[in-house]
């Protein structure tokens, strides 16, 4: 990439806010002093290491390696959740589906659960639910991966043990950024088997279709915080209204139409992506009322839900400018948005939407308003970098006054996601339409070098120095107010 933006002025609002002067910035070597290349097709020399990022059990025979994956050495029984969301029928507005735990017999571990969409499960159909123990409880092709605070869940396997996998490992792998992970053997046709084996750029993917491990892009950039439920982004539809649009937006629409639709496109999507920012904010703000989070940091949430409704007009603003017709969110599904308000979700979950999503939006951002060529748009684009550089602040603030507050375990778990924080990225990424690089977008091999740097010079290092935190806990969260 020409001309390689400086990260400074990122790395600088970040450091403030996990306080930390050491151990954010860096380059994309590995642990070892190697840059971290691609892993190719086939013909990797699979993994038969592990070194286990700590004592603390996840539960059910599985372990998490420093390395980058889990693995499961042998099949355990784990324990029963310590608390499940269970539904009361006197508030709820449907019980058709059961009333007590004796209404849910389909599979072993069944009881009657609240869906979760509200806090407390207040006003919530009754639904059946249920968790596994041990593999015995879930179908062929599954096992159960049970360090969930809820209870286990079935998820796909093709192995249960290291001694199904002739001398390497049974191990965790991603079949998309999002998806939960499956459990295969290492395998020597496999083109990875882990991150590192790839470039900044890729991940490690499990082809579900050719049964091996290879580099895959990652798919993160965007602009905007995403918002996640149980994993998946979710955006509005858009449709023809007004009342989002915010004036004096004049962008030059002298091109051709061909452009012009493809800008009115690129735009209505950036736009969906900041109208679903302000519900993310708007879910973070009650979790951290929920939470008993310091003022600062509500304060904060609020504040940071008013800018995406800001950026969320200008946007579409502009996708209407281009577009030659205005254009508006339609209605934004919420279902289960409130279903996991843990601290240890809701620090996952910050990892994957601020952390991650955010410090990558606001670099976009940035290098979109330095190539726009219209001064409109590269105005617009620089006040929304500033804005996401500070939402990514707040969720490094967030996740270091959470590891204060955690359990051991906790913090541990916390640690595991901070460490694995590559995988987090959920934007999906703007179209690969070259001819959109001098109107504020950032495409093809110029973002995929943006995006790798932004990973790695600063994404990991500064989640890194908290993971530390989170293992030696030093400093407190009122040292950095």
């Amino acid at each position: 990439m020409q001309n390689r933006m400086d990260l400074g002025w990122l790395m600088t609002a970040l450091l403030g806010a996990i306080g930390v002067a050491a151990g954010c910035g860096g380059n994309s070597e590995t642990a070892d002093g190697n840059a971290a290349g691609g892993g190719g097709t086939g013909g990797h020399a699979p993994a038969t290491k592990c070194t286990p990022l700590s004592a603390v059990p996840l539960g059910g025979g599985f372990q998490a390696c420093s390395e980058g994956f889990r693995h499961r050495p042998t099949a355990e029984t784990c324990a029963p959740p310590t608390s499940v969301l269970r539904c009361d029928p006197a508030q709820s507005v449907d019980v058709s589906a059961c009333a007590t735990d004796s209404d849910c017999t389909a599979r072993a571990h069944g009881y009657c659960g609240a869906r979760g969409a509200y806090p407390g499960g207040l006003n919530d159909p009754c639904l059946c639910k249920y968790y596994c123990q041990s593999d015995a409880d879930c179908s062929a092709g599954t096992i159960c991966s049970c360090d969930e605070p809820n209870g286990g869940t079935c998820v796909p396997a093709t192995c249960s043990t290291d001694a199904e996998c002739s001398g390497t490992f049974c191990a965790s792998a991603r079949t998309g950024c999002l998806t939960p992970p499956q459990y295969h053997c290492f395998s020597a046709t496999d083109g990875c088997s882990i991150d590192a084996d790839c470039t900044p750029a890729e991940y490690c993917q499990f082809d579900e279709v050719s049964g091996k491990r290879s580099c895959a892009t990652n798919g993160c950039g965007g602009i905007g915080r995403p918002f996640l439920v149980s994993g998946v982004e979710r955006l509005a539809p858009h449709a023809r209204r007004r009342d989002w649009l915010c004036d004096g937006m004049a962008p030059d629409v002298e091109l051709d139409v061909d452009l012009r639709q493809a800008l009115g496109r690129a735009w209505t999507r950036v736009a969906l992506m900041e109208h679903a920012s302000i519900a993310a904010f708007a879910r973070f703000t009650l979790q951290l009322l929920s939470l008993g989070a310091p003022a600062e940091l509500v304060e904060r949430a609020q504040r940071a839900m008013t800018d995406e409704t800001r950026h969320a007009r200008l946007c579409f603003a502009l996708a209407s400018a281009y577009a030659g017709h205005e254009i508006g969110p339609d209605c934004l599904d919420v279902t289960d948005a409130l279903l996991e308000s843990t601290l240890e979700r809701v620090v996952s979950t910050a990892i994957r939407e601020g952390c991650a999503g955010e410090t990558l939006a606001a670099a976009e951002a940035r290098e979109g308003s330095l190539s726009a060529s219209d001064p409109v748009i590269a105005a617009a684009l620089h006040g929304i970098a500033e804005d996401e550089a500070r939402h990514a602040a707040l969720a490094f603030r967030f996740v270091a006054w959470a590891i204060e507050i955690a359990t051991p375990t906790t913090r541990e778990r916390i640690a595991v996601e901070l460490e694995r924080i590559a995988e987090a990225c959920t934007a999906e990424a703007p179209e690969d339409d070259l001819r959109l690089s001098t109107h504020g977008f950032v495409v093809g091999e110029q973002r995929k070098a943006l995006r790798a740097r932004v990973i790695s010079d600063v994404v990991v290092p500064c989640a890194r120095s908290l993971a530390v935190r989170a293992r030696g806990r030093y400093g407190t969260f009122a040292e950095l107010t």
